[in-house]
Parts: structure tokens; sequence; C-alpha cells
């Protein structure tokens, strides 16, 4: 997977794979340390308030993480969805909330 940097710039997948702007090879060989939820302090980064930021972060083994936006401008959180090799789809969210 090719992602570009987030700059809060609307970053279409048109310019993603015209490459104007700057791509890494991110996550590839990274592995997931843990699955937790957005916090308050990570929302406020992103402008968003604690009402729109309900969305999993993926913690990754070089200290990086993962979470999902709504939209390539970054205008609130997303949800992370799964599908296993079956072909069914899961939601992606902390084991705290399984119990």
């Amino acid at each position: 997977m090719i992602l570009g940097y987030h700059n809060s710039m609307n970053h279409s997948k048109e310019k993603i794979m015209n490459h104007n702007i700057k791509q890494v090879p991110y996550p590839v060989n990274l592995w997931i340390k843990n699955v937790r939820w957005l916090t308050q302090e990570e929302a406020a980064v992103e402008g968003w308030d604690e009402s729109r930021s309900n969305t999993a972060v993926l913690d990754l083994s070089d200290g990086s993480k993962i979470y999902a936006s709504c939209d390539p401008e970054g205008n609130g959180a997303g949800w992370l969805i799964g599908i296993l090799e079956d072909k069914t789809s899961v939601d992606v969210v902390p084991m705290e909330s399984i119990k």
C-alpha cells in the first residue's frame, strides 16, 4: 500500500496516483501493536470535536498510527472495517468494547 503524507490538503486518488504528492511505502513491513480508541488529544490535533472522533487507532511497530477519516480533507473520524478471508465484514474496534 502506498500512501501520501497528510498535510490537511485535499489529496484525491488522482493526485496520489499521478505522483503529485510525496509518497512512501507505508505501512509495508510494519505490524499492529495495539488497537485502541482515538484520544481526545489526538482528535483535537485533527480539529475533530469529541462527538465526531469515535474511531479505532492502529498503533504500529515504528511508533506511527493509522486511523480513519471520513474524507480526504480530514473533516471527521471514520470507521475501520475489515474483510475476512471468507468475505465476512467485521468492525475494527478495540477489544475492551467487545466485553
